[in-house]
């Protein structure tokens, strides 16, 4: 019974917990060392209306990651690929425009330091 509270207590709080150090390890271990059947299965929903943010911070793309790479539940692949390749791209037209806003502003600050040096 502890244990199905402390699964409930990760899926519920999947987001913030994707995007902070200790949280992320936690979700790991609850997606690849958990036993809990469909595990991926309760995450997917929580992740996919936010993949958009999820995407692109350096914590939780690893954990959305997990999720797409897994071959345990193949449902929750697909929730999580639907989600992204929406019929109207939104969702994958904003993960690339923010990925190429930080491109742009890495190469901005490469330029800068080496011009400081």
């Amino acid at each position: 019974m502890r244990q199905k509270r402390v699964a409930v207590s990760i899926v519920l709080n999947a987001i913030p917990l994707a995007t902070s150090s200790n949280g992320a390890l936690l979700l790991t271990w609850f997606l690849e060392a958990s036993e809990l059947p469909s595990r991926y299965s309760l995450v997917a929903p929580r992740f996919s209306p936010h993949l958009s943010h999820l995407f692109t911070h350096k914590l939780a793309s690893q954990s959305v990651m997990r999720v797409i790479n897994q071959t345990v539940d193949p449902e929750a692949q697909r929730m999580i690929l639907d989600a992204l390749f929406d019929s109207e791209g939104k969702v994958l037209e904003d993960i690339l425009g923010k990925f190429s806003l930080f491109s742009v502003e890495d190469e901005y600050d490469t330029h800068l330091n080496s011009l400081h040096r």
